[in-house]
């Protein structure tokens, strides 16, 4: 649902959707911040947040833990709007990103065409 004027914040019933696997809402006027239970959720891989007002610290609970989900989002430049050491793709102010090639590759050893589909990410991970 990338770049469709969408506002408010993130729904948290979204989280409760048993086959969405990936939600990109990048670039649109979302605000608020990530719900906690798509880190618990079992079917969610990744979420991409970029590109909107979403302020949110994902700390080393989400970092450490074997169910992290890819996470792209404002998290670079002067200003990070997200705290997060473990994102997998982090934009800064000027709209330009850098990804975190660990978390990447972690995401995608597990689930490939996903990343590949719906980040557009393919790096070398042997």
């Amino acid at each position: 649902i990338r770049n469709n004027e969408l506002n408010g914040t993130i729904p948290f019933n979204t989280v409760s959707l048993k086959r969405l696997k990936v939600l990109t809402l990048i670039d649109n006027k979302l605000t608020g911040t990530i719900p906690k239970d798509f880190f618990n959720s079992t079917q969610m891989v990744g979420i991409d947040v970029a590109k909107n007002d979403v302020r949110d610290s994902l700390n080393e609970d989400y970092c450490s833990s074997e169910q992290s989900v890819y996470v792209s989002a404002d998290c670079r430049g002067l200003n990070p709007k997200v705290e997060c050491s473990c994102c997998g793709r982090c934009y800064d102010d000027s709209g330009s990103y850098i990804d975190n090639s660990t978390s990447v590759c972690v995401f995608q050893s597990i689930f490939e065409a996903t990343a590949k589909s719906s980040f557009g990410v393919e790096l070398d991970c042997s």
